[in-house]
């Protein structure tokens, strides 16, 4: 089940991207970011009726190809984006390769559907959420439905801030600190 959660939980960071708005050398992002803010540290912490009860951080390490090198726990996640929307993925330790399993489409709108690496129907069910973890307060959150299994929550310019999965685990950003 932990396994379980650290892909869940992957799956959301992946989601979550943190910067209010991405610039390229070329030009300014004309869309809202919802990836991790390189510029931050983040501290989650990942609960359940089981006991679980773990914490674990997300720092920025490097940019990797199109996109920003992340440690998570112990995992090397890469966050892209652009202006089509926000991709996350695992980066393989024995190959200079990314197995990208998420994706949010911009612009974000509620009501977008899309279909995930698996096939299963991922929806945005609310733009307008406020959501309160230990790090504070985050507004006009958008909340994604993970085909049932559990909703995701980013915040603008903040990334994923909390996940909550059908089956009482719990993920909450609880510190968020500049680097």
């Amino acid at each position: 089940m932990k396994n379980l959660f650290k892909f869940v939980l992957a799956f959301a960071l992946i989601l979550s991207v943190f910067t209010s708005f991405s610039t390229s050398t070329t030009e300014a992002a004309s869309y809202t970011s919802y990836k991790l803010n390189p510029k931050k540290v983040y501290t989650y912490h990942y609960s359940g009726p089981e006991g679980t009860d773990e914490t674990y951080t997300a720092k920025y390490v490097k940019k990797y190809k199109k996109g920003d090198l992340w440690l998570i726990g112990e995992t090397y996640e890469v966050w892209e984006e652009d202006k089509n929307g926000l991709r996350i993925g695992t980066k393989d330790s024995d190959y200079d390769d990314v197995l990208w399993y998420d994706y949010i489409p911009y612009p974000v709108k509620k009501g977008n559907k899309w279909k995930d690496a698996d096939g299963v129907t991922i929806k945005i069910t609310s733009t307008s959420k406020t959501i309160k973890t230990k790090a504070g307060t985050f507004k006009n959150c958008i909340a994604v439905d993970g085909g049932g299994y559990a909703t995701f929550y980013y915040a603008k310019g903040i990334g994923l801030v909390y996940i909550e999965t059908k089956s009482g685990y719990i993920q909450e950003l609880v510190k968020l600190k500049n680097k």
